[in-house]
């Protein structure tokens, strides 16, 4: 989860994320301060937040920009 604290869609979509980590046994999520991190931001194309990124074997296989609904971010982990 690429985020900022000033940014209110993220501040939104926060609480959901946490929901989910603690559900979730196969996928770990990490929240990246793009403010704290502007490198790997930007080594990630990061040009809008929230963004999301799923890796997969060190590459990412899936991507959302924006809110989404807890099913929404539950269906980006499952495959």
């Amino acid at each position: 989860d690429f985020y900022a604290d000033w940014c209110g869609p993220c501040r939104m979509i926060a609480p959901v994320l946490s929901e989910l980590a603690s559900e979730t046994t196969g996928a770990k999520i990490v929240k990246v301060d793009v403010d704290r991190n502007p490198e790997l931001a930007a080594r990630y194309r990061i040009s809008s937040i929230p963004n999301l990124l799923v890796f997969k074997d060190g590459k990412v296989v899936r991507n959302h920009v924006g809110l989404a609904d807890k099913a929404q971010l539950k269906s980006l982990i499952e495959f």
